[in-house]
């Protein structure tokens, strides 16, 4: 899901290495059994201190096997590090295949390549939801703690911040093998342990990380309630505010209310106003809503704040290549529709009340086709102007090239329209040869356009395909029978292009 990267990204940064163990894998069993039976005593479960020896012993637990990821790579034998001097001789060791060695300890096994270690696994466990249950315990140490300053102990900030960093990881990967459910559960417990008083020198992560983990994990669960919950904490906290919020007021979108949605976005951005993820969020509603007005708005918000970036002149520059569509199809409307009322006239030729009437409807469909061409006039001014401005930005984005070898396209089927309109309907074909050569102009840059947006991406289909088109209509044989070789080339899961 969106913004997972920023967990991730600390993930490897977490791990602890491992105590060494200072007691047996027996001694820790019985110890264990000890513990279950305590906290089922009302009396001993109501102290503190039993939940906070439990605590440290479910830690003890749960690192006891624990190899360190940095010890992958180390050599199997010789040199001053090495697996038999760090985790000892193994019982024994099995050959398997493609030059695979495995070393068998109790409870794990390690696998040998080249002579290093490679990957393990462990094989044994005395309770495989140990972490979580320290991390439990800790919790509920507090919870109990009558006198109140078990919480602020040194003792209990060390202990709490090696069980917080353990429950994150080991929270992260059941979030990567999909384990949602397990992941959310520890991560919840990490975002309270979190919480916790910290040393100094304890700055690893932010206290709102595992609540803004949480919420990603709970949101890809589809529990949108407590995906928010723990955004909204993320955001209390100060951990990755205005993201906290985007994803908060997402999570509305996703269940289909928009209505929500916009409302917490656009409370967001009150708080935020330096945040250009929800100036986007902004954008990107007001776009699916096809309210472009208030699209230009905000990417001019954006543009503020980001000069630089040639996505927000592209964006701009769609909204004004959607309008000039628009305009081109009301302008054919008003045209056809003047085309009519003339035939009408030709029609009541002899009745003079109704010709008046449909040449002067025909004179008003005229006028209206005019204001309709030169708004059409303007707005493809304008998303030329952004176009040009996003590849000025980025000379290598393709999307704006692209389209701005389409708006030329466009602006040569508007003349070729008014020079057929000229020839069938005005019966005048000086006037229809000028919108023509005008029409080739416009084919010739849309052809160079293109080309540049071809040299970026020699394998899209639609852009080979236009240029196949485009050299055909200008009779450049040649030029057509070339790239429509190059499409007749293309492999069958080809680059798709921008249609």
């Amino acid at each position: 899901m969106k913004q997972i990267f920023l967990i991730l990204s600390i993930f490897v940064a977490l791990r602890l290495s491992a105590q060494e163990p200072v007691v047996t894998w027996d001694g820790l069993k019985k110890q264990k059994e000890k513990s279950d039976e305590q906290i089922k005593d009302p009396e001993k479960a109501a102290k503190s201190a039993t939940w906070a020896k439990r605590g440290k012993l479910y830690y003890d637990i749960a690192v006891f096997n624990y190899i360190p990821d940095g010890y992958k790579g180390m050599a199997a034998t010789g040199g001053l590090q090495n697996v038999e001097l760090y985790i000892g001789v193994p019982d024994k060791k099995e050959a398997k295949s493609d030059g695979i060695e495995a070393w068998i300890y109790p409870q794990k096994t390690l696998y040998m390549k080249d002579g290093k270690l490679d990957s393990w696994e462990y094989t044994d466990f005395i309770d495989k939801d140990a972490i979580l249950k320290s991390a439990e315990a800790y919790i509920k140490a507090v919870e109990t703690d009558e006198k109140g300053k078990f919480k602020s102990k040194q003792t209990t900030i060390a202990e709490v911040a090696a069980v917080r960093n353990n429950t994150y990881n080991d929270a992260i990967t059941k979030y990567s093998a999909k384990d949602y459910k397990g992941a959310l559960e520890l991560m919840a417990k990490c975002a309270k342990l979190s919480e916790f008083p910290r040393s100094d020198e304890d700055s690893l992560f932010a206290v709102g990380t595992p609540h803004y983990a949480a919420g990603i994990i709970a949101r890809e669960m589809k529990d949108y309630d407590t995906a928010r919950k723990y955004f909204k904490a993320s955001e209390e906290l100060k951990y990755q505010t205005d993201l906290a919020y985007h994803q908060y007021a997402d999570t509305y979108l996703a269940q289909g209310d928009s209505a929500t949605y916009i409302a917490k976005v656009k409370e967001g951005f009150d708080k935020y106003t330096d945040s250009e993820q929800l100036v986007i969020d902004m954008i990107n509603f007001y776009m699916d809503k096809k309210q472009p007005d208030m699209v230009v708005k905000y990417i001019d918000i954006a543009l503020e704040k980001n000069p630089e970036n040639a996505s927000y002149y592209s964006a701009k520059g769609t909204i004004y290549d959607t309008q000039n569509d628009d305009f081109f199809k009301k302008y054919k409307e008003a045209m056809e529709e003047a085309n009519e009322h003339k035939k009408a006239a030709f029609r009541d030729r002899f009745e003079v009340a109704k010709k008046a009437e449909s040449e002067k409807k025909q004179a008003e469909s005229l006028a209206k086709a005019a204001d309709i061409k030169s708004k059409k006039v303007e707005s493809m001014a304008n998303a030329e102007k952004f176009y040009k401005q996003a590849i000025q930005t980025d000379k290598e984005f393709f999307n704006a090239i692209y389209n701005l070898g389409r708006l030329y396209y466009q602006a040569f089927d508007s003349e070729m329209y008014d020079s057929d309109y000229e020839f069938r309907v005005n019966k005048n074909s000086a006037e229809a040869d000028k919108y023509s050569e005008k029409g080739t102009a416009w084919l010739k840059k849309s052809a160079e356009t293109y080309e540049m947006a071809h040299k970026l991406k020699p394998k899209d289909r639609n852009t080979i395909e236009m240029l196949r088109s485009i050299y055909y209509k200008l009779k450049d044989y040649d030029k057509a029978k070339i790239y429509k070789e190059k499409l007749n080339d293309l492999p069958a899961e080809s680059e798709p292009g921008i249609k």
